[in-house]
């Protein structure tokens, strides 16, 4: 597991060098998600951060921008830290489900 993370990320830093933002974005929100899971909050965080940049930088990925909100979220709550603003992830859950339903 260790093997393939060290090329999951290498992956992830290529596909931003060769603008691949889309690509990027699900590949960074996908590592926020694992770190969440393995207990690994601060790096979590960081994927997070990072694909939220990617998903705005495109213009595209309402959801994905949903999802790794929602992950910074709970890896801050994770840490016990206090600037956390859980309206703005229920604005934007409420404002996509309407489009989606």
């Amino acid at each position: 597991l260790k093997e393939a993370e060290k090329h999951s990320l290498k992956s992830a830093d290529l596909l931003q060098k060769c603008n691949q933002f889309t690509m990027a974005a699900f590949s960074n929100s996908t590592f926020g998600c694992i770190y969440l899971d393995t207990g690994e909050y601060e790096r979590s965080k960081k994927f997070s951060e990072r694909a939220i940049s990617f998903w705005q930088d495109n213009g595209m990925g309402s959801s994905g921008i949903i999802w790794s909100k929602t992950y910074l979220a709970l890896a801050k709550v994770m840490k016990n830290e206090n600037d956390i603003n859980l309206n703005e992830i229920f604005v934007d859950y409420d404002n996509y489900k309407k489009y989606i339903f």
